[in-house]
């Protein structure tokens, strides 16, 4: 079976100082950052942004469960912060050559696994997803990088 293939979560990097609140809803998620996760077990996110080595960005994934026909509940399944390495993308893709991977990944809160080196190789976490029908990724650039996105493949 070939591996599931990694996607920026984003069109365009994030530049957001802080991580939205989500509230309760009568609507199905939907928009920027929300991916439909139903029959998948993991969310892999390989977090990158645009600014200099050892700048940080945050990272939170919203877990959106149906309660019914007209509720939807947002549970917060893991806040990171991740510091940029020197991993760069490559010109004329997504991630760019002026995007730089993180190579040092902290769960602040939540259930994940990171797994990360900090000697600038690509970092990333794996997110437990399983009973969601929608997941949502939301960006921070925590006052350091100037832009942040992630890669993602669910699982």
């Amino acid at each position: 079976m070939a591996p599931a293939s990694l996607n920026p979560v984003l069109a365009a990097n994030s530049t957001s100082t802080a991580l939205a609140q989500k509230q309760a809803s009568a609507l199905r998620p939907a928009g920027s950052g929300v991916l439909e996760c139903a029959g998948r077990d993991e969310l892999l996110l390989l977090p990158y942004g645009r600014d200099t080595a050892n700048q940080t960005c945050k990272l939170r994934v919203i877990g959106w469960r149906r309660v019914s026909e007209q509720l939807w509940i947002p549970l917060t399944l893991c806040t990171v912060t991740a510091t940029l390495g020197t991993a760069a993308g490559v010109a004329g893709q997504n991630p760019g050559s002026s995007d730089l991977f993180a190579d040092d990944i902290e769960v602040n809160d939540g259930i994940a696994v990171e797994f990360a080196s900090a000697d600038n190789s690509p970092a990333g976490v794996l997110v437990p997803v399983s009973g969601y029908d929608y997941v949502e990724v939301l960006f921070s650039r925590n006052g350091s990088s100037v832009s942040v996105n992630a890669l993602a493949s669910l699982q």
